[in-house]
């Protein structure tokens, strides 16, 4: 059984030919099944940019970073370290 507690901020910010975005995340969890956890928080921010290539087709990337309170907390979520980085870039179109 998984309960959680979450809150998520987020900004978006027109930056010349696109947008900036930016969110933090805090998450309370607890945990009872194949690992325990009580009142483990985790910690995520991210911030990326998109690109307005067109009306309809843009570019993106972020760039985002995960702190967890320790292992036990960080492997119900599938993760062996105390945080976690990620990069992310794509395209989008709107049909």
């Amino acid at each position: 059984k998984l309960k959680q507690k979450q809150w998520l901020l987020g900004l978006e910010w027109k930056l010349g030919p696109g947008r900036l975005n930016a969110s933090a995340q805090w998450m309370e969890v607890e945990a009872n099944g194949s690992v325990h956890v009580s009142d483990k928080d985790i910690y995520k921010y991210g911030i990326g940019y998109t690109y307005n290539l067109s009306k309809r087709t843009d570019i993106y990337g972020m760039v985002a970073y995960t702190d967890y309170d320790d292992e036990d907390v960080a492997k119900i979520y599938g993760d062996v370290e105390h945080s976690v980085k990620a990069v992310q870039v794509g395209i989008t179109h709107k049909f």
